[in-house]
Parts: C-alpha cells; sequence; structure tokens
C-alpha cells in the first residue's frame, strides 16, 4: 500500500471517529434531556417549589448553577465519548499487524497460483496459526464469524472455488470495517485487486 493511499485511510478513520464521536455525543445529550423531562413531569410540584425559590436567589447564583450544571453535562459527555474513542484507535492498534498478515499472505498466495506454484505447507500453517492466535484475541465479534465461517467453507472438498474466493473477500471487508473503513465497497470490488476477469464472472 502507497504512502499516499496509507494518508488517505487514516484520514477518512479520523473523520469517521470525529462524526461518530460527535453522533455519541448528541445521543448522549438527549437521553440527559429526556431524563429531565421525566423528572419534570414526575416531579412537577417539588421542581415547582425549588425554581419558586430560584427567585428569591441572587441572578448571579442562578447563572452559576446553570453554568456549572451546563459544565457538568458537558464534562461528562466528553469523558464518554473520548473513553468510546480510546478504546477503538487502541483495538485498531492491535488489530493492524494481524489483520495485515492475513490481507499479505491472500496477495502472496494468489501471486504464488498466477505462476502455477503453491505456498510450503509449513509456512502457511505458521500464519495461519498465528493470524488465528491474534484473531482469537483482537479480533471483533464479527472478523471471527466470518474468518469461521471462511475456514468452515473453505475446508469442504466439494465446495465452490468461486464461492471461497467471495468468502475471503467478505472477510478482508470485515477486517477493513474493523480498522474504521465501514462502507464504499460493493461484492468484488477487493477482488479486481487480485483476480482479472471477476467482472466476467459478477455480470
Amino acid at each position: 500500500m502507497s504512502e499516499q493511499s496509507q494518508l488517505e485511510n487514516k484520514l477518512k478513520i479520523t473523520t469517521g471517529q470525529t462524526i461518530l464521536g460527535f453522533v455519541y455525543l448528541l445521543f448522549f445529550l438527549a437521553v440527559i434531556v429526556g431524563l429531565i423531562y421525566f423528572f419534570l413531569v414526575k416531579l412537577g410540584p417539588a421542581f415547582g417549589v425549588f425554581f419558586s425559590s430560584l427567585s428569591s436567589l441572587d441572578s448571579a447564583i442562578i447563572v452559576a448553577l446553570i453554568t456549572g450544571a451546563v459544565s457538568a453535562v458537558s464534562f461528562l459527555g466528553n469523558t464518554v465519548v473520548n473513553s468510546f474513542m480510546k478504546k477503538n484507535e487502541y483495538l485498531r492498534a492491535h488489530r493492524e499487524e494481524p489483520y495485515m498478515r492475513l490481507i499479505s499472505l491472500v496477495y502472496d498466495f494468489q501471486a504464488v497460483a498466477s505462476k502455477g506454484k503453491t505456498m510450503a505447507d509449513d509456512e502457511l500453517a505458521e500464519i495461519l496459526k498465528q493470524f488465528n492466535k491474534e484473531l482469537t484475541l483482537w479480533g471483533s465479534s464479527k472478523a471471527i464469524q466470518a474468518w469461521g465461517n471462511w475456514r468452515t467453507a473453505s475446508s469442504n472438498s466439494s465446495g465452490d472455488p468461486l464461492q471461497n474466493l467471495f468468502g475471503m473477500e467478505k472477510v478482508m471487508v470485515q477486517l477493513r470495517k474493523d480498522m474504521g473503513m465501514k462502507r464504499g465497497l460493493r461484492k468484488g470490488d477487493l477482488l479486481r485487486l487480485m483476480v482479472n476477469d471477476i467482472d466476467s464472472v459478477l455480470n
């Protein structure tokens, strides 16, 4: 992958994180507003007495109370959003190496096969064993399921090789989603990078 492509991917991930963070913040604020409305309806009389008492307070005190409440809600919302984003960033950092290992294996395997050769069984088994270990610890549930489904289908000697190829594409698409690139690809888009005549199958 070129440096320009890496920069573009990082920009897409950062933009996606920012948008997702704002969505979670808006959702959190909506929940807070809903709870406030609920308490106002259920505890109307008590709040009525409270707000009546505020009228006798100095305006500076009222402003301070409102400012403090808004600051507390904003701080809590930012804390939740930052925690979510840090968790995703932590997982992405640990997923990058094993995910890249599998994608590199797919490309290398395809390149060797195009020359009428095969990869050494020991080398292939070692790469897959290492990937399985890391996927078990760091992979998302959907990535684990996609990989497990592909392994089950590909181990069937009577299975359709073409469907196995599309199954591997599903795995790679899910790995991309785990890394923050969730949309924009259709069936066959990734296979076009490896298989020259894939469009003849899709059409």
